[in-house]
């Protein structure tokens, strides 16, 4: 994001650790990154921290409430799915 690296499985075990949340899953494109919650009362808290955390303004951060997370049977992520959510 804007020339930093950013690896989505560590935002994603930041986020996790820091609000002790097991529901997360941070995907994006290019100059914005989703980061999905299942706990909305959080979404202010987890952009300020993560703006601060890895130095982007918040406007590249967007996170977004989604009742859950969409994994397939063994319990991995469905990435694919999440494209449907973004809002640019």
């Amino acid at each position: 994001m804007f020339g930093k690296r950013v690896n989505l499985q560590e935002i994603e075990h930041i986020v996790r650790q820091k609000f002790n949340l097991s529901e997360v899953a941070a995907a994006g494109i290019d100059d914005k990154m989703f980061v999905f919650v299942t706990d909305e009362n959080l979404r202010d808290e987890i952009l300020n921290y993560l703006s601060q955390k890895i130095n982007v303004h918040p406007t590249a951060l967007k996170i977004k409430f989604i009742a859950e997370i969409p994994k397939n049977a063994s319990g991995k992520i469905i990435y694919s799915e999440l494209e449907n959510f973004y809002e640019l």
